[in-house]
């Protein structure tokens, strides 16, 4: 008999089939493909995306792989895979990026599956870009920051600080007086101490326009004559701004003569009525102030005598 297959024959006291040396051992089941998920993910700086693998097989196969990224540009990777499938981008980037999270099989490293992580650039964005205001009025700002896994901002205005306020949520108050200029400048920009802080400078800005607001005669002391003092009653008058004051005086025929208040005070202002005319009686306010455009408040009859 043959020795090979009489060996294989033999059954010890213990029930087990004995094997010989040289008997061939079957081959472990072969890895087909790596299943790999998500498909495919978007991180941004200072975030993290968790892969998981399935190892596909003729059988049951080890689900041990091992992780690697590959660049999709030749200035390198722009992020990191641990040995638990966590690919992370600690650094903000200036321009869109793309790497590929490679899972290999360990037990077949030809068979692999790789997934695109998309890195975007940062940018920041604000709403609106442009706006009109009246001195004193408020407008809610918002802002969006894409590339950094913080979403936290912080929102300043570079021009000096009597051009009005800013809160922590974009919240921006004009002021109460003219400032300087007629126009502000907002800024929003990640907040400092995140991802971007001192790599990236990522902000966005708006410009604000603003506008005195117009005031509001309510009535006058007359009737009164030419040489007379007149007083005028009203709101938003401005006594400690820098700004400068007309009445206009309507003649008979339609036109308009100026001249000057010599006190002005919080609701009402003091003139004297100037010679010439004969005028009709109805009159209104001048104001201007540095680059502001001049506004004009309503118009009234103060009863003025021809």
């Amino acid at each position: 008999m043959n020795t090979r297959w009489a060996a294989l024959m033999l059954v010890g006291a213990t029930g087990c089939i004995i094997q010989t040396p040289d008997e061939v051992v079957a081959d472990r089941p072969p890895v087909l493909a790596v299943g790999l998920s998500p498909a495919n993910a978007m991180v941004e700086a200072g975030g993290a995306q968790q892969f998981a693998t399935t190892v596909i097989g003729n059988g049951i196969v080890p689900q041990a792989v091992t992780w690697s990224v590959r660049p999709g540009s030749s200035s390198g990777p722009v992020g990191v895979v641990d040995a638990q499938g966590v690919y992370r981008v600690d650094a903000p980037v200036k321009a869109d990026a793309r790497d590929y999270v490679v899972a290999a099989s360990v037990a077949n490293p030809s068979i692999l599956a790789e997934a695109p992580v998309d890195v975007p650039a940062v940018t920041v964005t604000i709403a609106p870009t442009k706006a009109d205001l009246l001195l004193g009025e408020s407008l809610q700002f918002t802002a969006t920051i894409r590339g950094l896994a913080s979403k936290a901002m912080e929102w300043i205005i570079p021009t000096p600080v009597t051009s009005g306020s800013i809160d922590a949520n974009g919240l921006y108050v004009a002021p109460q007086l003219p400032p300087q200029y007629n126009y502000v400048s907002v800024v929003v920009r990640p907040a400092s101490g995140s991802t971007s802080h001192g790599l990236i400078d990522a902000y966005a800005s708006a410009l604000i326009q603003l506008h005195l607001r117009p005031p509001v005669l309510t009535g006058a002391s007359g009737p009164v004559r030419s040489g007379d003092t007149l007083t005028l009653f009203g709101s938003g008058f401005l006594p400690t701004a820098p700004v400068q004051w007309q009445v206009a005086f309507e003649d008979t025929s339609g036109g308009f003569g100026g001249a000057n208040p010599y006190s002005v005070q919080e609701d009402r202002l003091y003139i004297q009525v100037p010679y010439g005319g004969p005028w009709s009686g109805r009159l209104m306010l001048i104001l201007w102030a540095g680059s502001f455009e001049a506004v004009h408040s309503n118009v009234i009859d103060a009863g003025l005598r021809p």
